[in-house]
């Protein structure tokens, strides 16, 4: 197998036991864009957190995903 297929298999097999909800964030934690957010609302929300991506969301439901490299 190529080296990239067997990481993925190792990484599996080390999730093997391990609940869901222990890997995910609660979305009440998440930070997220509104889809009628202006640019200036959408360029405070993402400079002030230290996450590189960002879920867009239209009337809760997820539209999208915004990745702060791509923004000029």
């Amino acid at each position: 197998l190529p080296e990239y297929h067997q990481k993925f298999v190792k990484n599996l097999v080390a999730l093997k036991g391990r609940k869901v909800a222990k890997a995910m964030i609660p979305w009440e934690r998440v930070s997220y864009l509104n889809f009628s957010d202006t640019e200036e609302e959408v360029r405070a929300k993402i400079f002030s957190k230290p996450h590189s991506r960002f879920p867009v969301v239209d009337s809760d439901v997820v539209v999208g995903i915004l990745l702060k490299k791509e923004l000029p």
